[in-house]
């Protein structure tokens, strides 16, 4: 993610009520590492504020990693059940789809 996209994110979250987003489920988190060390305006844009307004949010990636809550991948309907049981109101998928090898 760009320092650009966090921002416009954040923008976005920023406008909706607590109940339009928690919980908030974040497909393709990458790990803790990642947000907080590696690209550190994601979690300062982006998560930072929703922590501190108490939205329950679920990271969620295909690698076992620190900082990810759920592991599985997002093609399998079974994975796809465990995320509908959060009852997300919203879901964060940014930078995904650039790591899809096959489209088919």
């Amino acid at each position: 993610m760009l320092l650009e996209e966090s921002l416009w994110i954040k923008d976005l979250l920023s406008k909706l009520s607590f109940e339009q987003k928690s919980p908030l489920i974040n497909v393709g988190s990458q790990s803790l590492e990642f947000r907080t060390y590696i690209q550190p305006f994601i979690n300062k844009n982006i998560f930072q504020p929703l922590e501190i307004n108490n939205v329950e949010i679920f990271h969620v990636d295909i690698t076992v990693s620190e900082g990810v809550d759920l592991v599985g991948d997002i093609l399998k309907k079974d994975f796809r059940k465990k995320i509908k049981a959060l009852k997300p109101r919203l879901i964060l998928c940014s930078n995904v789809l650039e790591h899809v090898e096959d489209v088919n």
